[in-house]
């Protein structure tokens, strides 16, 4: 425990140390006019947009639209996805049938679903749930089906000799299997379930973040672009800080090494 927590800290001090350090040349770069602010902006421009928007309300009023949409994408997507997975898992049959194709719509570029979406579900936040959870469902379908294929068949076949009913077997052997899969599914939902909701107010809306980005590019108002980039760091930083904790409880039946 002691060991972990040092190495901890010691990573958090080494992120910390860089991005100081990043920052500090970034600054000295605008100041010392090797840099265009123009183009680039600087920290201090930044915080001081930053601190604008904290005090008129955009921050708390976009940033609250933007994870609504996220994280009803995320349960729509994850469930899904999970469910799915599950299925392909269970069926040869369903999965040679439907697996190519679900590979091939995985292959098309979401963004060019987005006027699709928005003449089907309006421009409202629908779209953008929607868009949510369809670059969410990819994730924990592939990440599902592989978990239940790599079950080792030799352990439900002993449960089942052991008179081990199929709820049973799924409960207590195949689920439990699936289990870092659905973990690391969530992990790489949730920055997909931000970027859907994201492309979507890009797309088409009249608030959020990826309203705020578009707006701001479209006036080649570059500090307002990263502003709002520094917010969606800072708040996918946060949600993967909740993730690890989450983890180590879910997972912790794992050898401390792996987690």
């Amino acid at each position: 425990m002691k060991e972990r927590f040092t190495n901890s800290v010691s990573s958090l001090l080494g992120t910390a140390l860089f991005v100081a350090t990043f920052l500090f040349f970034w600054e000295f770069s605008v100041q010392s006019g090797r840099v265009d602010p123009f183009f680039f902006s600087s920290p201090s421009i930044i915080v001081s947009d930053l601190i604008r928007m904290q005090e008129n309300g955009d921050i708390t009023k976009h940033l609250f639209v933007t994870l609504k949409e996220a994280m009803w994408g995320l349960f729509y997507g994850g469930v899904l996805g999970t469910v799915s997975g599950f299925i392909f898992g269970a069926s040869k049959r369903i999965s040679k049938m439907f697996l190519p194709i679900m590979v091939g719509l995985n292959g098309l570029p979401k963004l060019a679903l987005g006027p699709l979406l928005i003449f089907w579900f309006g421009i409202g936040i629908e779209s953008k749930i929607v868009m949510s959870a369809v670059m969410v469902f990819f994730p924990f379908l592939f990440n599902i089906y592989a978990g239940y294929r790599d079950v080792d068949i030799s352990l439900i076949n002993t449960v089942r000799m052991m008179g081990g009913t199929t709820f049973q077997i799924i409960t207590k052997v195949i689920w439990p299997a699936c289990m870092p899969w659905l973990m690391v599914s969530i992990r790489t939902g949730l920055g997909m379930s931000i970027l859907g909701a994201i492309v979507g107010e890009y797309i088409g809306s009249n608030r959020g973040l990826g309203w705020m980005i578009q707006d701001a590019g479209g006036t080649y108002n570059i500090t307002r672009v990263l502003s709002c980039i520094f917010i969606l760091i800072v708040v996918m930083a946060s949600f993967d800080s909740v993730y690890k904790v989450v983890e180590h409880r879910v997972m912790r039946w794992k050898p401390a090494e792996k987690q």
